[in-house]
């Protein structure tokens, strides 16, 4: 019996592609911590952002940067906003979560 009916069977197509998404290095990444907060990551910061919802259509957001060896905290201005749209504040983020993974 052949291996098609197993949902875990990847043909060559899908192994060649899983290969090359395995050999992808990014300078950065995006996780959760214990709390369920997203975290980013890269070789000398850790970022963070708060999010605030000012009424039902805007909103405000602070991202911050930790330095990994000092431990000092700066808020990061690019990616900070006050009195936003639901879609500017998706934008930012979407900019802010592009920067920490490609390391810029």
């Amino acid at each position: 019996m052949g291996q098609e009916g197993n949902p875990l069977f990847l043909d060559e197509s899908h192994q060649f592609r899983l290969l090359v998404l395995e050999r992808l290095n990014f300078p950065g990444f995006w996780t959760c911590d214990n709390k369920g907060t997203l975290v980013g990551e890269d070789s000398k910061f850790t970022y963070r952002f708060e999010e605030v919802a000012v009424s039902s259509s805007t909103f405000n957001i602070a991202t911050f940067k930790q330095n990994k060896m000092s431990g000092r905290e700066t808020r990061v201005s690019a990616y900070c906003g006050r009195n936003i749209t639901d879609t500017a504040l998706t934008t930012l983020k979407h900019s802010m979560f592009l920067s920490v993974v490609n390391g810029g």
